[in-house]
């Protein structure tokens, strides 16, 4: 199993985060949290809440991670088309999380952040849509 150093780790979460704070910064709204940069954006499930977490610990992690938590549960589990036990989705129907990690070592960090995006696109109101959300 590959492994990086704490130095190539912290770049590249570094990397990753610039990625995601840039398309954030232009599609979602920042919010205030103490130690990490969180955003909320509207999506056909409900109002999305996404935190990157910038702490030491997090920085030097093995594994990228974005968590995300719709606000809804029910409304998310509904569009999702999920009942509240069924847990092969990647929405928790409980308590509305929806995150996403990876190994560090596995993907740079460009590709596991336009997974992300990918991800989040897919689920946003179109322009027709929004009326409706």
């Amino acid at each position: 199993m590959r492994r990086f150093n704490k130095a190539t780790r912290r770049k590249r979460h570094r990397d990753f985060h610039a990625v995601m704070k840039e398309w954030l910064d232009a599609n979602a709204t920042r919010t205030e949290y103490a130690y990490a940069c969180e955003y909320e954006i509207e999506t056909k499930g409900g109002k999305l809440r996404i935190i990157l977490h910038e702490d030491e610990h997090s920085m030097e992690s093995d594994v990228y991670s974005v968590f995300c938590r719709f606000n809804d549960v029910e409304k998310a589990r509904k569009y999702f088309g999920i009942g509240e036990y069924d847990h092969f989705h990647q929405l928790n129907p409980h308590s509305g999380k929806w995150n996403f990690h990876h190994r560090v070592a596995d993907l740079q960090p460009q590709v596991f952040a336009d997974f992300v995006v990918l991800n989040i696109k897919e689920i946003l109101p179109t322009p027709t849509e929004c009326d409706k959300v």
